[in-house]
């Protein structure tokens, strides 16, 4: 995805910031700033941390902000954020980061996260981990959490859309110094990095989110104390209808924003609270989300190594692969209430018996060349067989138990009716588990073999 950052309001933004006024006194851009006692300070190096466009990080602004903010107010609260955001982040902006604010309506209208058409491979991945049926598609599913949740991305070589839910032009405050992050990422360090799964790209927004996230926590933290801020309301609740109704997608959507602070705080504990390790991982980004749930894992303990054989008939065709990874299948498990849901909150911290010990996962999409049905061979490999049992026994009491599957001989299982309504072949071998998918059960052995 070439837009980074895509910051969903219920997953890390705290409340709406933005309205209300910061007015104890302007800093002019250009002009020497002044203490309490008006006394005049030297002028600042410019390429100095904590300085940026004339302001400093401590500047208070002439600005009123309750009827939203002009172009000159604006471009005031940028420059004085970015300022802050590098002395937090202890990294230089090389240049100017263009804001623009928009409104929801607006910001649907141009369809930024529309797909170009369906991912049959997505489409049997959220299949698989039981989260979208096949009585929706994985589009319908992702537009409606991102049309209604998305606050703010940030698009390298573009710069950051702000998404107002207000009738004037509002600034959060937080998803701005959240997507400034990302813009220093992209002038400072290796933003782009290569994610052939969809785990690998949720370890790598792991990092870049993580990273992101604490710069924010601290930016808020110190607003009050050490800077003039304004003033944060109560509003921006958060899109409920949507997550409710897709609860486990927007689990593994915001996983990069509730792990990835840890993982980034475990970074910074290895440079004695400096940003070092961090900016080296930029370098060498996490390859698993084990690693970000789990980060001492991170960076020797890579996924094992995996093959899946294709053995389908000439009717099955093989349409694309995929790594799905331990903190999807932890949502897996969740959304099934395997894992403890406490307040029946939708929340988890994605460390679960039945999901850690994770060591490697593909899942291989197949689609059938006249009648167009969708099947998948999956394969997991765990750290020992023991926990693979663990996996097994916890898989197949979720068919039987949740998804009213009936046992039909040793490993076969069949889901009557609903949106997941199929046959399942589960095999334990050792450390590990094939769950093989199809239609019905004469077709298990077509896509699977035996």
């Amino acid at each position: 995805m070439a837009l980074v950052g895509l910051l969903l309001l219920a997953g890390c933004s705290v409340g709406y910031q933005g309205v209300g006024t910061d007015t104890t006194g302007p800093v002019t851009p250009g002009t020497t700033p002044t203490d309490d006692a008006g006394t005049p300070s030297p002028t600042p190096d410019p390429d100095r941390l904590g300085w940026e466009a004339g302001y400093d990080a401590n500047a208070t602004l002439a600005v009123n902000a309750t009827d939203g903010l002009n172009e000159s107010e604006r471009e005031a609260v940028v420059a004085r954020a970015m300022a802050r955001v590098e002395l937090i982040r202890g990294l230089e902006f090389e240049e100017p980061v263009p804001v623009e604010v928009v409104s929801r309506e607006a910001y649907r209208e141009r369809g930024v996260f529309e797909s170009d058409g369906t991912d049959p491979v997505a489409e049997q991945a959220y299949e698989a981990l039981f989260l979208v049926g096949e009585d929706r598609t994985t589009d319908e599913v992702l537009s409606e959490l991102t049309g209604s949740g998305v606050v703010g991305y940030y698009s390298p070589g573009e710069g950051i859309v702000l998404v107002s839910d207000s009738p004037t032009p509002q600034v959060s405050r937080g998803t701005l110094a959240h997507e400034l992050v990302h813009a220093l990422q992209d002038q400072q360090l290796t933003l782009s990095y290569r994610a052939p799964t969809s785990d690998a790209r949720l370890a790598g927004q792991g990092l870049v989110e993580g990273d992101a996230v604490t710069v924010e926590r601290e930016y808020q933290a110190r607003c009050g104390v050490d800077w003039n801020c304004i003033d944060r309301p109560s509003g921006g609740a958060p899109p409920a209808g949507a997550i409710a109704r897709n609860p486990g997608v927007y689990l593994t959507l915001i996983q990069p924003y509730i792990e990835g602070p840890q993982f980034v705080a475990t970074l910074r504990d290895r440079s004695d609270g400096g940003w070092d390790a961090v900016n080296e991982a930029f370098g060498d980004v996490p390859t698993s989300t084990e690693q970000v749930i789990h980060p001492d894992a991170y960076p020797e303990d890579d996924p094992t190594n995996l093959r899946v054989e294709d053995r389908s008939t000439a009717d099955w065709q093989a349409v694309g692969n995929d790594t799905l990874g331990e903190a999807q299948v932890h949502v897996m498990f969740w959304k099934q209430r395997f894992v403890p849901r406490p307040d029946d909150a939708i929340r988890t911290n994605y460390d679960h018996r039945l999901s850690a010990g994770w060591g490697n996962d593909r899942l291989v999409a197949y689609r059938h060349a006249e009648t167009n049905e969708s099947a998948y061979v999956w394969r997991l490999v765990w750290d020992s067989p023991a926990e693979a049992a663990e996996f097994h026994e916890g898989y197949t009491r979720m068919l039987r138990l949740r998804l009213d599957a009936e046992r039909r001989g040793g490993r076969t299982y069949v889901v009557p009716d609903g949106p997941f309504a199929d046959a399942f072949r589960v095999t334990l071998d050792g450390d590990t588990v094939t769950v093989v998918n199809a239609p019905d059960v004469a077709a298990l052995s077509e896509v699977g073999g035996e």
